[in-house]
């Protein structure tokens, strides 16, 4: 089914699949160069900011962050703790089910902020080529 954007003569069909495409290279290019320049992963990029960002951070905070299910955000925490990027604590409280909270590590926040400047001069770079465009 094509549909045509009413007064811009374009598919819009052709414009979603030309951004889902924009949107996966954009990623694996990225992912590309922080694995290049600091042995990790996008995906394991995005869990660190995210715990980081998020006090009390749970399993379910991680998958809700990134819209994944609740299973997948258990396995990428595990083995985040594995690597010991991560530190998990139980917390009970009376009349409630006990959670599981997680932080980062020393370990965890050294390789976060080394990606840091990685992850800026990328941004950076779409900055300049997004202004460019649009000049």
């Amino acid at each position: 089914m094509h549909m045509e954007v009413e007064g811009f003569g374009m598919d819009l069909r052709q414009v979603y699949d030309d951004l889902i495409r924009l949107e996966t290279d954009l990623w694996n290019g990225v992912d590309a160069r922080l694995q290049r320049e600091c042995a990790v992963s996008l995906a394991v990029f995005n869990a660190l900011l995210i715990i980081q960002a998020t006090p009390q951070c749970r399993v379910w905070d991680l998958a809700r962050a990134v819209s994944i299910t609740v299973g997948g955000a258990s396995q990428a925490v595990d083995r985040l703790e594995a690597r010991g990027l991560i530190e998990g604590r139980w917390v009970e409280k009376a009349g409630q089910r006990r959670r599981r909270y997680y932080k980062l590590t020393t370990k965890g926040k050294k390789m976060l902020e080394a990606q840091r400047s990685t992850w800026a001069n990328l941004v950076n770079a779409i900055r300049l080529i997004t202004e460019a465009e649009n000049a």
